[in-house]
């Protein structure tokens, strides 16, 4: 009974084996059919994904050459305006007294000093990316705002 019983296992063994791994051969071949769908599905999602990312990009892209175009032409014309008001306070000058010719020099070059950073901030414009880029807006448009109320006070 014994030797029966030696020669059996092996026996079992092998059947269980082969019955197996016939079902995960014929398993595999429908997972890989699975698979190999999902892995084109997956494929074409990361596509669409990756052309509404693009899309994002080039829309992110126009807006930002927008705002730069907005900002530099508030830039040119409030260099525009210091350019005017330079011009006509030299050509008053020589009528002036002594006192406000000599508070003009001062006025004209902080006026000159503000002309200079906002040519120095359209330059920068012109380069500046995404990054950092609210922050600057805020600096050239308070550096216009101060611009602004300083030719409204004279």
């Amino acid at each position: 009974m014994k030797i029966k019983s030696l020669f059996s296992i092996p026996l079992l063994s092998a059947m269980l084996l082969a019955a197996l791994s016939s079902c995960t051969n014929e398993g595999r071949k429908e997972m890989g059919g699975s698979a190999n769908e999902m892995g084109k599905d997956m494929k074409d999602e990361a596509n669409r994904v990756g052309e509404k990312a693009g899309d994002a990009v080039d829309q992110a892209g126009e807006q930002l050459k927008l705002e730069r175009d907005e900002l530099s032409a508030n830039i040119s014309t409030a260099v525009n305006k210091i350019d005017v008001e330079i011009k006509e306070m030299d050509a008053k000058a020589d009528r002036l007294a002594t006192a406000e010719k000599a508070r003009w020099k001062v006025r004209r070059a902080k006026l000159e000093a503000q002309r200079v950073a906002l040519k120095q901030n359209m330059e920068e414009a012109q380069q500046n990316t995404k990054e950092g880029w609210n922050e600057f807006k805020a600096r050239v448009r308070k550096a216009i705002e101060d611009v602004d109320n300083d030719l409204k006070g004279n």
